[in-house]
């Protein structure tokens, strides 16, 4: 029977440690592509939930519509914010379960675009509207941040290319041939 070694022994628990959170490191990364896409979409749905309660729709008539139509994660949770709703829970209690659900920076706002109707007894669309345009001009910014850092990784491979173009073409003059 062979001993095993140190290093055996320490690859073997690395491994044991790798394995036991390699479905934690996967769970995080679909949590935060799930959050991701309902920022995303709660930007575009506010336009949509605006028509309808302009329309003369409930917000709660709103939100259960929306969910029965959509099949997303924003949907999803629409369809748990009516179901809270419909138990009787109240609509801050029900939109501050979706906050700590969703706790991203678009979702809060649009939590406190609710709050705020129910504080001040604002116009819900007017709320709503100027949420819109707040989240779509946040969206732009983030979206111009990322171009701008996406020119400053493309200067270092640009460099390189052309510094090893003029390398080989270096190499390939008629005095290197000779």
């Amino acid at each position: 029977v062979a001993n095993p070694s140190t290093t055996s022994i320490l690859a073997g628990g690395v491994a044991i440690a790798g394995s036991w959170q390699l479905p934690l490191i996967r769970a995080r990364r679909i949590e935060k592509e799930r959050r991701a896409s309902v920022d995303r979409e709660l930007t575009s749905a506010l336009g949509e939930i605006v028509m309808g309660v302009e329309a003369g729709l409930t917000f709660e008539s709103v939100i259960n519509y929306y969910s029965h139509r959509h099949v997303t994660p924003l949907s999803t949770e629409f369809a748990h914010l009516a179901q809270l709703l419909q138990s009787g829970r109240t609509r801050r209690d029900s939109i501050k379960e979706l906050t700590c659900r969703n706790p991203t920076q678009i979702v809060r706002s649009f939590a406190a675009a609710i709050e705020q109707n129910q504080t001040l007894g604002t116009p819900l669309a007017a709320v709503l509207r100027k949420q819109a345009e707040t989240t779509r001009r946040h969206r732009r910014q983030v979206a111009e941040t990322r171009a701008a850092a996406v020119s400053m990784k493309m200067i270092f491979p640009t460099v390189f290319c052309i510094r090893s173009e003029e390398h080989t073409s270096e190499l390939q003059s008629p005095m290197y041939l000779v």
